[in-house]
């Protein structure tokens, strides 16, 4: 008897667990499910939209007044360089002794950052800064385009581009910054490389050349100098491309350009760094007499 109630005792609780199981089996599958859902619209990525303001973040310092402009564009990898190791102070330094730079791929906050890319190395150049992301992803602002500053800036508008290609979502960030006593309009981006190049390139050009001189054009354009539309934009007559003329390092074919009407260059340069895949492409400018 006794044998028999030992057993019934070890036998009772298996059971009950098993019942438990099944009771909870279908409730614990649909949550997993809608979580699954959940982590899976939250990968998706979509347009970031437009947005625009009057000023930059960051503390603005009544610097000297300068005859000159030096402008910079720089595709940042993310901060990553060319030996795969994320080191955003190596882009700071390249970055170091310009007034005026637009940026690529440029990170927003993420897991491991609560701060987006565009305000790190504002703060570590001392520059006023503004993150134009083109793209979210996992419910924040994850990836787009960014400029950083040091003369005044009265105005910037931040212009979404069409797609047809979920990984093509890209935009315009257009600025209009106080120089040497006049209005130059600036016009950063980063278009996209495959499906909707054509497209997006057909706008920025567009807007470039019905923008008031002096104006500035500068981005990764995903488009070499053998580029129809590329080729058409340099032949329009009062636009200028910085590093006409200049020898690319590596003989690498270039796709970031900086492009100015109105606008005089002094000197440029593409240099090859070590902190990104992309050259950073800069010119001293002043306003045309």
């Amino acid at each position: 008897m006794k044998a028999n109630q030992a057993t019934n005792s070890v036998g009772a609780p298996v059971q009950g667990s098993r019942k438990f199981s099944q009771r909870f089996r279908i409730p614990v599958l649909l949550v997993t499910i809608l979580l699954a859902v959940v982590v899976w619209q939250a990968s998706l990525r979509s347009h970031a939209g437009p947005a625009g303001g009057q000023s930059l973040s960051g503390t603005f310092s009544n610097s000297v007044p300068r005859q000159t402009l030096r402008v910079g564009v720089f595709n940042i990898h993310s901060g990553k360089g060319i030996d795969g190791k994320l080191e955003l102070e190596r882009t700071a330094e390249e970055l170091e002794g310009l007034d005026l730079l637009g940026l690529n791929e440029v990170r927003g906050p993420g897991i491991w950052r609560q701060s987006d890319q565009a305000k790190l190395l504002g703060e570590k150049l001392e520059m006023p800064f503004l993150f134009a992301p083109s793209e979210r992803r996992w419910g924040c602002d994850y990836f787009g385009n960014a400029m950083l500053c040091s003369v005044p800036v009265k105005t910037w508008f931040r212009i979404p581009l069409p797609s047809v290609a979920k990984k093509g979502l890209r935009n315009m960030l257009l600025t209009t910054v106080r120089f040497a006593g006049r209005d130059v309009h600036v016009l950063i981006t980063h278009v996209d490389e495959v499906t909707d190049r054509k497209n997006q390139l057909g706008i920025v050009i567009a807007l470039f050349l019905m923008l008031d001189e002096p104006a500035i054009l500068m981005g990764d354009l995903n488009s070499y100098a053998d580029d129809e539309q590329l080729q058409a934009l340099l032949a329009t007559e009062g636009v200028h491309d910085v590093s006409a003329g200049l020898i690319r390092p590596n003989g690498r074919r270039q796709k970031d350009w900086i492009l100015t009407r109105g606008l005089q260059t002094i000197r440029a340069e593409v240099r090859e760094t070590e902190a990104s895949d992309h050259p950073l492409v800069s010119a001293e400018l002043r306003l045309e007499e």
